[in-house]
């Protein structure tokens, strides 16, 4: 495991200021194995390469000292390379190279288009003085990308869309014509193109940079930060690819969480970490989350915050912490005191979860992504602007409700398609899915019917209803004592629409076996009349169970009834192999690795909750002979109860946003 931390300008310019971090530091030196110095302060990519020499210089000197206080890994981080947002630019000098252009013509004032030869020789000489100051590694922040850029979406100068269509006959040479063929209905083709052609600028200017660093030192380590797949696939990410190319075996999956007003924004972030760890593809072996608390104000977030999402970052498969924490303005180090204690508190029980955890993948259910979304969703003059149904995101809340996910389809034991993800997807796998087990919404399900895929769910959309409805639950065994019980998403204030399910054969009012469309829920109006079938269960002619929810599928799902429902729909569409079940009405996200044959297992549960839980049984789909509860004191073992093929441990309470994490052999 490596501790990392970033090291603002502010903390290293003035002799008095280093000192003063350097003894911090020292006084926790157990948990700080590298540090990393920021080679700006603002996000403006543009420093004049006669201020810059003299800052590296000044790097230079500081990693020099940090390895005389006994400090073995020290290196610089590269924070601006093509150039994070617009800032300070009436402050630093105007670029002095073309900047990026936006779509709809906005120019960037602080972010370079990283086509031209004016912005290739700077970089090169910026890379070369960075090396020059002696580095051990060097980190190529996450501003390698082609949007984001305070214009949203690049580059569309005059030159980067004459290359283009240089390179792909039919393609207009003009920004206006290009932009609305890129966003018509027929221009999937062209789009896939532009995708793959951001993908490669990116990939080329990460080899320059490599063979520039390289050129200086041979042996500099070079990493690479990365960004969520779900902010969108525009630039590529084809991260694999960007790390070959990088020549790096570091790779930080970054991300945004700043602080404590909403603290479940950690659980969706933990899950868009996992997804660009499974985009590196086996490329990176130092995996070191962003922890980010930008601005760095002290009270914006919670030590055990801290701690939760560090957490959650081991669960998603990290294997080291980038801390950005330590960057403030107030001069006294006093404020991160705290912080560095709590580090050194929960080192030890992170390194005891990284070896229980080595090698085991992320087992649950597969909310369905690709990351070829961005380029092969359908289109109608919407696509600068996209919109939430191919959000990535939508079921992860069902997470912190208990339900257990996983980020990719090999650990799925059942798939999750939401609202028109489906798309993206060929028939062939389309079909695989339905032949497994899924959960599917309405968008999905009229997406199926269009691929002639509808009758393997069993049934299609009737009426759709933007207001005035509520579900109730009918008799089934999925829904145990909860039947007759109702839950209000109030679609009137969300804007989410329901929709009446019909179904397209035999109707059995509880489990009915094969092609018999099963009532799991009935759409209630306002005043009482029943409005169609909301929610069933289906088992397809392929072998497939398939559950259809037509009500608020993915969200306001926080009542005792819905959360049983779902915990045992995910049991029957997966036929029992959801890795974990905790049937007590509780917020306790649980993230699961298992070894395939079930023996090895690490599950991380946070309490994300203000409440306690109190006592709770945790009902493990394993085969392991012993469960343990990792404390400071080392592995508590647990009463482990034996039914079936279940291990069912006894958690006493997780107090309020906080942790247990369970390891089993």
């Amino acid at each position: 495991m490596t501790l990392s931390y970033r090291i603002s300008t502010l903390q290293y310019q003035a002799d008095d200021q280093f000192e003063r971090l350097l003894e911090l530091l020292a006084a926790h030196r157990p948990v700080v194995d590298e540090v990393a110095l920021f080679t700006s302060f603002t996000h403006h990519m543009y420093i004049p390469l006669e201020v810059f020499a003299k800052r590296c210089e000044l790097m230079g000197r500081r990693l020099e000292q940090l390895r005389g206080a006994g400090f073995a890994s020290v290196g610089i981080n590269m924070l601006c390379t093509i150039g994070h947002l617009d800032e300070a630019w009436d402050i630093w000098p105007p670029l002095p190279f073309d900047c990026m252009v936006g779509h709809d013509g906005a120019k960037s004032r602080s972010c370079a288009c990283p086509t031209s030869t004016e912005f290739v020789q700077y970089t090169r000489a910026a890379y070369r003085l960075v090396a020059q100051a002696g580095p051990d590694f060097v980190w190529v922040d996450d501003d390698l990308r082609m949007h984001g850029h305070t214009i949203q979406w690049g580059c569309f100068c005059e030159r980067c869309v004459k290359r283009f269509a240089a390179k792909h006959r039919g393609a207009p040479a003009t920004r206006k014509e290009l932009v609305r063929r890129l966003d018509s209905p027929s221009g999937g083709a062209l789009r896939e193109a532009w995708v793959q052609n951001n993908n490669v600028v990116i990939a080329n200017l990460l080899a320059d940079i490599r063979k520039t660093t390289r050129r200086v030192g041979p042996k500099i380590e070079t990493g690479l930060m990365t960004y969520g797949p779900s902010w969108g696939g525009y630039s590529g990410i084809e991260f694999d690819h960007w790390l070959k190319s990088l020549g790096a075996r570091k790779a930080r999956p970054g991300g945004g969480f700043y602080g404590d007003h909403a603290p479940g924004e950690m659980i969706y972030k933990a899950f868009d970490t996992a997804r660009q760890i499974d985009l590196y593809r086996g490329q990176a072996d130092d995996v070191q989350y962003e922890l980010e608390n930008f601005i760095y104000h002290k009270l914006d977030k919670a030590v055990q915050t801290v701690m939760n999402e560090c957490w959650l970052a081991l669960a998603a498969g990290c294997n080291g912490i980038a801390f950005n924490a330590l960057n403030d303005m107030v001069r006294s180090m006093d404020d991160y005191r705290d912080l560095m204690a709590g580090i050194e508190r929960e080192r030890p029980l992170w390194d005891r979860y990284i070896a229980a955890a080595a090698g085991l993948p992320m087992v649950g259910l597969w909310p369905a992504w690709d990351r070829r979304t961005t380029a092969k969703r359908s289109v109608n003059g919407d696509w600068f602007a996209p919109g939430g149904e191919y959000d990535f995101n939508r079921a992860i809340g069902l997470a912190g409700l208990g339900l257990p996910l996983t980020t990719t389809p090999q650990g799925g034991c059942a798939t999750i398609l939401t609202g028109k993800l489906a798309e993206i997807f060929s028939d062939r796998q389309l079909k695989e899915m339905l032949a497994g087990g899924a959960m599917i919404d309405g968008p999905t399900l009229a997406i199926l019917h269009a691929r002639d895929l509808g009758h393997l769910a069993g049934v299609k959309l009737g009426t759709t209803y933007d207001n005035g409805v509520w579900e109730t639950l009918a008799p089934h065994p999925i829904n145990g004592p909860f039947a007759g019980d109702c839950r209000d998403v109030r679609t009137s204030f969300g804007g989410e629409l329901s929709y009446e399910l019909v179904p397209m054969g035999r109707v059995a009012s509880a489990e009915g076996g094969p092609s018999a469309v099963q009532a799991l829920a009935r759409l209630t109006g306002y005043d009482g009349r029943d409005m169609g079938l909301g929610a069933c269960a289906f088992e397809n002619e392929l072998g497939g169970r398939v559950i259809t929810l037509g009500y608020g599928p993915w969200g306001r799902c926080a009542n005792s009834a819905k959360r049983s429902q779902l915990m045992a729909m995910a049991d029957w569409v997966s036929r029992g192999r959801s890795p974990l079940r905790i049937d007590k009405t509780l917020r306790v996200l649980p993230m699961v690795r298992m070894s395939p044959d079930r023996k090895r297992l690490a599950a991380v549960l946070l309490n994300a909750r203000l409440d306690p839980t109190g006592p709770f049984d945790v009902r493990l789909r394993a085969a392991a002979n012993k469960v343990s509860l990792i404390t400071a004191d080392g592995l508590k073992p647990l009463a482990v109860r034996k039914e079936a093929d279940e291990r069912i441990v006894t958690i006493k309470n997780i107090p309020p946003w906080q942790t247990a994490v369970l390891v089993g052999s």
